[in-house]
């Protein structure tokens, strides 16, 4: 089966930056040159959808091995006429173009293993009770009346369904089913153009909609089974037990760094890193040939631009334009996290030569010894968790509700600083206060074996609980829960005694 891959370059030029919501130009395109490569690597067949632009980046200056290159966005009338906005509509442009068999892969989307594809239909997963698409719905169906009519439009008729496809990979052998249901969107936005701001909503990306919910609808209303390679994701965070694709990792099966996901260091940190382990002729062209800029927000070294008071008047800018306040005692609160982050990165900060790989916590016995490395830095507490907070699209309403809490009670959260591993840029971590403990109290620099540190936090947890039952056996699950948590971010280094190595990268 052949896989495929779509870049519209129409929202990356009218924006004038290639970021693609990673921190900079070279991280998404690194990104893209690690997801082609390991889809050719794995599969041996792989085309590209684009236009001159991206044929340039792609092709001219990484020379990704694309076995075909199809220039379908040049001299197109259509996709000439949308907004930049609607970027999944590339995508189901190129799923409308298909004659064969194929697999679709997201250039965030990143492939380690050998996949089952040989399905009707496959898509990555199953989204249960996402209130977007609910919010998106309700939305549509406000402006049906106004909307031309088409097949699409019985989606809006029906009951709202709970479920949608998550299609960071897509594609099957049932030609003839993807080809409609890629046609009924085509058509509903090719028949409402002259009013495409009635689909483009004001504040709600509605890409998601039209390519993921519509997807799940239409397979329901054609009663066709979906494949999945990965298990169903819920809104309700506790639920998601098993979602950890967007960890950085190649044990899995693959990885997705959806959304703000690919602001996060340490991922930005670990895709420039797998790129240079596995392919270094294509790490150096990347560094090489990609013009780089970088979110004003991004702490490593090369950002020359980094700016803690720009943060801040960006901030507060945002909170102006959505009639938003802060308390003062919020807004110092805020500017130490920024200023903390940025001092650090300012520190000379020596790489240690031998760095532990992440380690299997089902290898991890009791006579297992465990060390915090020095990649880790430190724990600082604060009223709220800033970083998350500043990158969320609902940043503003998040403030509004804590500013509410906060008049009863001041409530703080903890933040794990580190150096990630490769470039030295600094990550951070948001925890919770047990486990903000287990790290400054239980675990530190030296060697501890794991049943040592189960009695030390069972002793902790006797004199600062009320819980009865704190036994070896509990008390040393929720221990390797924790490290279970940690371990992506290559803080711990682990040794057994009758074996001791660490790896080198």
């Amino acid at each position: 089966m052949k896989i495929i891959q779509t870049f519209w370059t129409k929202n990356f030029i009218i924006n004038n930056n290639y970021k693609g919501g990673w921190l900079s130009d070279e991280a998404n395109f690194m990104c893209w040159a690690l997801s082609c490569l390991n889809s050719k690597k794995i599969y041996g067949n792989i085309e590209l959808y684009t236009d001159t632009v991206g044929k340039k980046i792609l092709i001219d200056k990484l020379n990704l091995p694309y076995d075909r290159v199809h220039l379908v966005f040049d001299n197109n009338d259509f996709m000439d006429s949308l907004p930049n906005e609607l970027w999944a509509i590339s995508k189901i442009y190129t799923y409308s173009l298909q004659n064969e068999p194929f697999i679709h892969v997201d250039g965030d989307f990143i492939l380690w293993e050998n996949l089952d594809f040989q399905k009707d239909i496959t898509c990555q997963n199953l989204e249960l009770n996402f209130d977007l698409y609910k919010d998106i719905y309700n939305a549509l169906l406000k402006k049906m009346n106004q909307l031309s009519e088409c097949e699409f439009i019985r989606c809006l008729k029906d009951d709202f369904l709970y479920k949608a496809t998550n299609m960071g990979v897509f594609g099957g052998y049932n030609i003839s089913h993807i080809t409609q249901y890629a046609n009924n969107v085509i058509n509903f936005v090719k028949s409402n153009i002259n009013n495409i701001d009635l689909i483009l909503l004001d504040s709600i990306d509605v890409n998601c909609f039209l390519e993921q919910y519509y997807l799940y609808y239409f397979c329901e209303k054609e009663n066709i089974s979906i494949n999945t390679i990965h298990p169903e994701m819920y809104d309700d965070q506790f639920l998601n037990k098993t979602a950890f694709y967007f960890f950085p990792s190649d044990k899995m099966s693959f990885n997705h760094f959806l959304g703000n996901n690919k602001k996060n260091e340490l991922i930005n940190d670990y895709v420039k890193r797998k790129l240079n382990e596995l392919y270094p002729a294509y790490y150096n062209k990347a560094q090489k040939n990609i013009s780089n800029t970088f979110e004003y927000y991004s702490f490593c070294k090369n950002n020359v631009n980094l700016n803690v008071a720009n943060i801040k008047k960006v901030f507060i800018n945002n909170l102006h334009k959505c009639n938003a306040k802060i308390q003062d005692d919020l807004l110092v609160d805020f500017e130490s996290f920024w200023e903390f982050k940025y001092n650090l990165l300012n520190q000379n900060y020596s790489f240690v030569k031998k760095r532990q790989k992440t380690f299997d916590i089902s290898k991890l016995y009791d006579e297992t010894s465990i060390r915090l490395n020095d990649n880790f830095i430190t724990i600082n507490k604060y009223l709220f968790p800033w970083e998350d907070v500043f990158l969320s699209n609902k940043f503003t309403n998040e403030i509004n509700e804590f500013n509410h809490i906060s008049e009863k009670k001041k409530m703080y959260v903890y933040c794990i600083f580190f150096y990630t591993p490769f470039e030295g840029s600094i990550g951070t971590l948001w925890t919770t206060n047990l486990f903000a403990f287990i790290l400054y109290k239980i675990i530190n620099s030296d060697f501890q074996t794991i049943s040592d540190l189960v009695t030390k936090l069972q002793s902790s947890l006797s004199k600062n609980s009320s819980e009865s039952d704190n036994s070896y056996n509990k008390v040393k699950s929720f221990l390797l829960t924790f490290l279970e948590k940690i371990n992506y971010y290559e803080i711990i280094d682990t040794k057994n005694d009758a074996n001791f190595s660490i790896n080198n990268y």
